[in-house]
């Protein structure tokens, strides 16, 4: 199969779970925990990105069902730091805070926001997105702490031998 083909075929298959998702009368929180399973069941590759593609076909409840079921989830991982995680590990907390941090920008709710980034910070660059956060929103008094935090980070990296947070080398 060319490149091309593949691509065209994992579009079609794309399409067609969406419009299956759209067309399921299924109780929010059952299609919450569906779609919670295509996306972190070990399998997330073969769907379209959850929720950003079903967002248009998904009801308000169910985006709700979904986003609470995340917020579950990030709350039952322990309070260890991401920056210690294996990449496996960090990748799943990464990937179930990106739709929240999402909804909370698009609410404007920088305490939710800067909790999500209290929970994953991994490296100096969240640390840096949390402080741009704060000035975008003109928390002041919030900036300087971040800024703080991402000095610790960069210093431990440093510390550790240039490696980053995924085991590479630093340039």
């Amino acid at each position: 199969m060319t490149p091309a083909a593949s691509v065209s075929t994992a579009n079609t298959s794309y399409t067609l779970h969406i419009q299956t998702v759209k067309r399921l009368d299924w109780p929010a929180d059952k299609l919450a925990g569906y779609l919670y399973e295509k996306s972190f069941g070990g399998e997330e590759d073969r769907y379209p990105p959850i929720p950003d593609a079903y967002l248009d076909v998904l009801s308000q409840a169910s985006q709700d069902a979904y986003h609470k079921r995340l917020q579950q989830a990030l709350d039952e991982l322990p309070n260890q730091a991401a920056a210690t995680m294996e990449w496996e590990e960090r990748y799943r907390l990464i990937r179930l805070r990106d739709p929240l941090l999402k909804r909370a920008q698009a609410a404007g709710d920088l305490p939710a926001i800067l909790a999500l980034y209290q929970k994953t910070i991994s490296d100096e660059k969240d640390c840096l997105e949390a402080a741009e956060q704060c000035i975008e929103y003109e928390a002041w008094d919030q900036v300087e702490e971040w800024l703080t935090y991402a000095a610790k980070y960069e210093a431990k990296t440093i510390l550790d031998g240039g490696l980053n947070a995924t085991g590479l080398r630093y340039a």
